[in-house]
């Protein structure tokens, strides 16, 4: 398999990544996924890196939050990225894998630990609040401080997941000499990822 492709995209996302580095919005992507009446929903998530050096695109979420439906009953999505200082976007598809408390293979879950321990102590308290979209809970609800036993293993409600991509959509709003923009596709097939310019 030629996979030159996709460490082209890869490293174009690693690039963008430092050149917006100032910013503190760049780690935030879109997530899109379609509801089990076919209505598309789409919110926030943080970018948690490249899982090892393959492609796919790692995030956490909770268990207990709406997308996890939606990720069981379809699970292709599409993430979009837009870093403002370079001004350039990503739109990946894929499809999404969750690996939760009850994953059966052991190299998953030692995957989620992993990610687990690399999330700040602040942002591990929201796996431990009240269930997302419930009626508002009493604000004690709220944790503000775990123990040491909480802090070290992740929660049933704390979910690694994965973005597999099969297309990488890339587009430079600021072009070169020759063209005002430039546009990029990447596309996963049977013998690899292929690349191919086209039309902004």
């Amino acid at each position: 398999m030629n996979d030159s492709a996709s460490v082209a995209w890869r490293a174009l996302i690693q690039a963008a990544l430092h050149r917006n580095r100032s910013d503190p919005g760049a780690r935030y992507i879109q997530l899109a996924t379609v509801d089990p009446q076919g209505h598309p929903r789409n919110r926030t998530v943080v970018f948690r890196g490249f899982l090892g050096n393959s492609e796919r695109i790692l995030m956490a979420v909770d268990s207990r939050s709406e997308k996890i439906h939606h990720i069981a009953h379809r699970p292709q999505a599409q993430i979009c990225w837009y870093f403002c200082k370079t001004r350039e976007q990503f739109r990946i598809a894929g499809t999404l894998e969750t690996i939760a408390a009850d994953h059966p293979d052991p190299q998953a879950l030692k995957q989620r630990l992993q990610l687990w321990q690399q999330i700040s102590e602040k942002g591990r308290l929201l796996w431990f609040w009240p269930e997302p979209k419930a009626p508002l809970a009493p604000s004690e609800a709220f944790v503000q401080e775990l123990s040491p036993e909480q802090a070290i293993l992740p929660p049933d409600t704390f979910v690694a997941l994965l973005l597999d991509p099969m297309e990488v959509d890339h587009l430079q709003l600021k072009g070169d000499q020759v063209y005002p923009q430039l546009r990029t596709l990447y596309e996963r097939c049977k013998s690899g990822w292929q690349q191919r310019q086209v039309n902004p």
